[in-house]
Formats: C-alpha cells, structure tokens, sequence
C-alpha cells in the first residue's frame, strides 16, 4: 500500500511527483482526503484484511503532512502528525473533511466490523464487538490530538443485537450491513449526511450537533429475484433470504424545484433517485 502524488497542473500532461510508502507503519491507505490547501492528508487506514502481521494492521485515520507534495518540491516525502485507530471497527474505508458549526470535522467509514474480512462478523460477537462497520464524526480541531465526536451505528452495529442480525444473514455476507460512503449535504457547512450502508440501504442523519447526531430518514432499494447481468452481488452474496438491496456507492444531494433529492446506485436496482417524504418533504439544507 503507497500513496502516489500526482501532479494535474496540466491535466493532458500528469506528472508522478513521488511515492510515500508510510512512516513506521502508518499512512497506508484505502481512501484519502485532503483540506482545503493540500498539504494535509487524511488516510483511511485499513487493518482487519486478514493478513496477520501484514501491512496496516491498526484500523483508523492517519493524519500526515504534506507540504512536500503540495509546494510540488523535488523527492518529497511526508510527515505523520497524528493517529487515531480504533478496535470496534476495521477496512477502514473512506475519509472527508467538512465544517459543522465553523469547525473542522473528517466523516469517516469502516467497510467491516470489528472481526474484519479474516475473521468476520460472528468472530466480533463472540467478543462483544460491533459485528459490522459504521461511520464516525471525528473532530479535527487540534490535528495532532484528534478525536471521535460521535459513531453512527444503527440498531444491526449494536453487539447486544448480533443473535437477530446473525439470524438474519447468517453472517454470510461479506460486508452485511457495513458503512461505505457517506456524503454530506454541504462540505462547508454541513447540517446532514446521507449514507451508505449496505444491506441497511440509504441512511441520512442530522449532524448539526456532531457530539449527537440523529437519524432523520432512510431508504432501502428491494431485493430483486433475478440478479441482472454485470451485478457483482452475485459472487459475494451469499445468504438467499434478502429482503433488500445492497447500496454502496457515494450519494450525491440535489435540489429539484422544491424537492431534495438524494441520487445513487445500489448493486441490483442500478442508478436510483429518492426523495424526501412526511416532514421532511420541505428539508432545507445549506447547499
């Protein structure tokens, strides 16, 4: 696992301006992001691959510096300021920096649960660990000390419920109700995220107060009898009774006439728009 900085100044011309392999074992990536000036970057550093003793065995965020990369300097490197990992979560998967309330926060999501892919959601119970992944509010404010603000878990990521989830996949599943992307409704000022979550379908909570998020609304893509050509469920599913879809990409928030809508595919249904009902038919965002 590397990170390779690639310089678009002209993007009919990219140019490798270097590779960093990590420091000491940290700043290995599944996913990353930057702040607004580059030279910050926030890796999502996947451990619980099933490898034991391979690369990015700690589970979490990296903080590095990147200034090297940013001011395009000849053989840059990077420097790691901070990390956070975590036990009751694992593939870390995705990062975002975003402004709650004038401050700097990251979303951040993990693509399993505590048991990871080796050993799997029953292997997490079996420890009272969240058997599958969730996403995070991480508050960034003081980069070298960073902190978890609030976890996003649904009733499924509760270890106390694992004999009802167990029962209802079986622990079959690769990802199971994990997180995977989670996309808020305005980076600069952001009031609510819209995530996904697998098997648990569309997820959107109120983070205006990011210590106590709510969940606002969902919506969960059916299941469909027959798995439609160049679906990839079809190889990594493996429990039949299903009773919904599998939604793992990123959501996109638009605004149509006076409606919000929340656009994104999920593996069977393909690409899909939904919109807000009830009470939350007139939801103003700050987008």
């Amino acid at each position: 696992m590397s990170t390779y900085g690639i310089n678009l100044d002209n993007p009919a011309e990219p140019k490798l301006l270097g590779v960093w392999r990590g420091e000491n074992g940290n700043g290995l990536p599944h996913d990353v992001s930057f702040n607004a000036a580059g030279d910050r970057l926030y890796t999502a550093q996947p451990g619980g691959l099933g490898r034991p003793g391979g690369e990015a065995s700690q589970n979490g965020l990296v903080i590095s510096d990147v200034s090297d990369f940013a001011a395009r300097r000849p053989n840059p490197t990077a420097k790691v300021i901070s990390t956070l990992f975590w036990k009751d979560g694992a593939v870390a998967q995705m990062t975002e920096r975003l402004q709650i309330n004038g401050r700097p926060y990251l979303i951040f999501t993990d693509e399993a649960g505590a048991g990871g892919i080796g050993e799997g959601a029953k292997a997490a119970c079996a420890q009272n660990l969240p058997p599958f992944g969730f996403g995070r509010l991480i508050d960034i404010s003081d980069e070298r000390n960073p902190k978890i603000a609030s976890k996003l878990m649904l009733e499924v990521h509760d270890p106390a419920n694992c004999s009802a989830t167990q029962l209802d996949t079986g622990f079959a599943d690769l990802f199971g109700y994990s997180s995977h992307y989670c996309t808020a409704d305005n980076l600069d000022n952001a009031q609510y995220l819209a995530c996904s979550y697998f098997e648990a379908g569309v997820r959107v909570f109120d983070i205006r107060d990011p210590y106590r998020p709510k969940e606002i609304a969902y919506y969960k893509p059916p299941a469909r009898s027959a798995m439609l050509a160049g679906s990839s469920n079809s190889s990594l599913r493996r429990h039949a009774n299903r009773t919904a879809d599998w939604a793992s990409s990123n959501i996109r928030w638009h605004r149509s006439g006076g409606e919000l809508h929340l656009w994104f595919t999920s593996h069977e249904n393909g690409f899909q728009i939904v919109k807000f009902t009830n009470r939350l038919g007139s939801l103003k965002t700050s987008e």
